[in-house]
């Protein structure tokens, strides 16, 4: 199989944007919707923001669990690098906790939740890694109830 392009992916909506990097859900080359992590234009540290970027997707290429954003490859375009995960249609635990009214979903499945978490944890754990930056951002919660770990920039 032919390794993925950049051009290969089209861009369909930035869903959040962090300091460094921003998450875009995308069609793929098979027009399937994923996520892609890229840099952001503009930064300072460019250099250290892309290895970091690749050093996140050679972990996360590592880790398969149903509790933790899979991984499905890298591309390493020289301008434009791309981590390709699968899309997971969530919000994070912290938008969650804080909603003004509250969320149905930790009122009634809040154990059930923390189970899950603690197991994407783990899984990372038992292959010598360690998270480093455990909130609940890096947290995502589906309407359905799924827990699935993200952010693997350790």
């Amino acid at each position: 199989m032919p390794s993925p392009r950049v051009d290969q992916y089209r861009v369909e909506a930035v869903v959040w944007t962090g300091e460094i990097a921003e998450i875009c859900r995308a069609a793929g080359p098979d027009g399937r919707v994923v996520a892609i992590k890229r840099i952001r234009h503009g930064i300072h540290h460019r250099g250290a923001a892309l290895r970091q970027l690749e050093r996140e997707a050679q972990y996360g290429l590592l880790l398969d669990h149903p509790n933790v954003i899979r991984v499905l490859h890298f591309v390493p375009d020289p301008e434009v690098p791309l981590m390709v995960m699968e899309y997971f249609s969530s919000r994070n635990a912290k938008v969650r906790l804080l909603a003004p009214r509250g969320d149905p979903l930790l009122d009634y499945r809040t154990s059930e939740m923390l189970m899950q978490m603690s197991e994407g944890l783990q899984h990372m754990h038992q292959r010598g890694m360690i998270h480093m930056d455990i909130k609940p951002e890096n947290f995502l919660l589906s309407d359905e109830g799924q827990a699935k770990l993200t952010d693997f920039a350790i």
